[in-house]
Formats: structure tokens, sequence, C-alpha cells
């Protein structure tokens, strides 16, 4: 990859469904270079998708999150437990893991029975290969664009989940979010044909699904492995703190341009951050250099390093009827 090509992905990040003539006027190049060099990237697996970040928690979807340490189990095992997971119509994300926990996972629950039904059968199935686990409920996440791609520090955060009053939206609505959550560079015309709706309409929507925060972004995902990126989680535990002081610390991390995730959850850790880094030194520095700064207010750190994702939706499994009154199953994932 080149500048240019550097270029492309950062504008990318930043909005995905960007037009590419907009990007081509900021890197002095024609639409068709751009598009080519874009098509090039996805050849490559650097680009593996574009998606829109929606907060359903706006809709009245808990997030909730399931850390699993397993104990004794052979590699068919655990994947046997993953493809059960992965059966799940309302997981998110699920990825596997090293460090202490072997599985992390993101669910999307409409109420609090649902959720308990899914927690309380799957533990009962795989108790006797489960040694810990680690069930939470997500308030808040935080995405960051990657400033790490041109070395630029612009810590300006937005919402991609959020525990909120519920917003009420109607079929086609669900349709468009279900389409730009599993490609955020769906034509107006593709949204069109599948809503019914006229394309003036579709566009219209749109701007209000932002305007409220439901679609509070449009993402790249990228192939990590194949820009030798490694993707992080830390989970901190505090002690002796006060509020200035853990706020001085978020602060802190914040700050580094690797950090693209910020997660608070019920009963989760103190201050949780995802990131990605290039080599273990890299991150190795900057837990050093965090805990020389917060050592009295540090307990313990955890690192985990995600090294296998199996699936990541970024809208829920949902069922609608399209106009000819057919059943059809609209996946957002990848």
């Amino acid at each position: 990859m080149d500048a240019r090509d550097i270029t492309i992905l950062k504008e990318l990040d930043k909005n995905s469904r960007i037009p590419f003539q907009q990007i081509a006027k900021k890197i002095n190049l024609s639409k068709d270079t751009v598009n080519y060099r874009i098509e090039n990237l996805k050849k490559q697996g650097i680009i593996k998708g574009f998606h829109a970040s929606i907060n359903v928690g706006k809709l009245g979807y808990i997030g909730m999150r399931l850390l699993v340490k397993l104990y004794q189990v052979s590699p068919e095992k655990e994947q046997e437990i993953i493809n059960y997971l992965l059966d799940e119509p309302s997981l998110g994300w699920v990825v596997s893991v090293e460090g202490y926990w072997d599985i992390n996972t993101y669910f999307y629950f409409k109420d609090i029975n649902q959720m308990h039904l899914f927690y309380q059968t799957f533990i009962d199935k795989y108790s006797n290969y489960i040694e810990n686990k680690n069930f939470s409920i997500y308030h808040q996440i935080k995405a960051y664009s990657r400033d790490y791609l041109d070395k630029q520090l612009e810590r300006t955060p937005f919402i991609i989940y959020e525990n909120s009053v519920p917003i009420d939206i109607d079929e086609k609505d669900t349709i468009i979010l279900s389409l730009l959550g599993g490609d955020a560079r769906t034509t107006i015309l593709k949204m069109s044909q599948e809503t019914g709706l006229t394309s003036k309409t579709v566009i219209e929507r749109i701007k209000k699904l932002e305007k409220e925060n439901i679609i509070t972004g449009y993402r790249l995902t990228l192939g990590l492995d194949k820009l030798n990126y490694i993707y992080y989680k830390i989970h901190i535990t505090l002690f002796n703190s006060t509020i200035e002081k853990k706020h001085q610390l978020i602060q802190h991390i914040r700050e580094n341009p690797n950090i693209i995730y910020e997660d608070q959850l019920i009963g989760g850790y103190d201050i949780e951050f995802e990131f990605e880094a290039q080599t273990p030194d890299q991150i190795r520095n900057f837990i050093d250099d965090m805990r020389r700064k917060f050592s009295t207010i540090i307990k313990e750190y955890e690192l985990l390093t995600y090294y296998r994702l199996h699936q990541e939706r970024f809208f829920p499994k949902i069922k609608v009827q399209n106009k000819k009154d057919n059943f059809i199953d609209k996946l957002s994932n990848k």
C-alpha cells in the first residue's frame, strides 16, 4: 500500500458511504482510479466490508456480553460450543480469545426473559466444560476512528450502542437498517427496490434514522491480518480510586490512536478498551506507561488477544415481510 491507499482507508473508516468522487478530490486522482484502488484493496483482503453503525439500544434491544473460560475441552468440543452460539439468532459477535478467557460474545436481546432463557440453557448444556464465566449487560459502547492509519490524534468518539428509551420504527426502516448493516454502500436504488419506496423517501428515512442517532456512522471492516495488526482487549480493575482519578486514566487511554472501542458494562470490569496494534511491544509499552502513571489506582489488568472472529453481525437477524408478501430473512452479517 502507498500513502494514497492509506488515505482511502482513513476516509472510508470515517464514513464508508462517502462518494468516491470526494475521496478522489482529496488525493488528486480520478474517481475511476479510486474505485480501482478500492477494488484492489478488497481483492487483497485488506477491505473486508462496509457497515452502518446501528445503535440497537435505541430500538429496544439489550446488549449482553458473555465471557467463557473453558475447562478440559478438545478442539472439537470447543468448536461444538462455538457452533451452538452461532445458531443463536440473537448473536451479534463471537470471537476466540487468547488470555484468561477463551470465548467472547455479544448478543442482542429484546427482553430479559429471552436473555435469561438463552443464558440458562447454554450454561445447563455445557456446564461441565465451563470453568468460569462473566455475564454482563452493556450500558454504552463508543467507537473511535482508526487514527493510527495516518498518525493523527482525532479522539472524537461516537456512540454505537447505548441503553435508552426505545424509538418505534416500521418494517421499511427495519429493512433499510438491515441492508445498511450488511453493506453500508448499498445503493438507494437497491433499498428502494427492497422496500417498495421511492428513492426520495428512502433518502429521507435514512436522514431521519441518522438524526435520531439510530444510525451513528458508517464504518470500514478491515482484514487486520493483511495489515499485520492484532486485535487486543484490555480489562482494568481499580482500587483506591476516585471519579476524578478514573476519568484521568480513561482520558489517558483515549489519547492512544490505536484505541477503537470503549466499553461500559454492568457487571463488567471497571475500565474496558479495545485496540489494534502491529506488535506485542507496541501494546506492552502502552501498558507499562499506563501502569507507571496510574500505579496508585490500578489493582490489576487483563490483556486478551482476539485471534479468530467467527461471526460479526451489525444488526439483529430479523424476519420481515417483503412487498410480495413472502417472508424473507435479512441477515446483516459477514
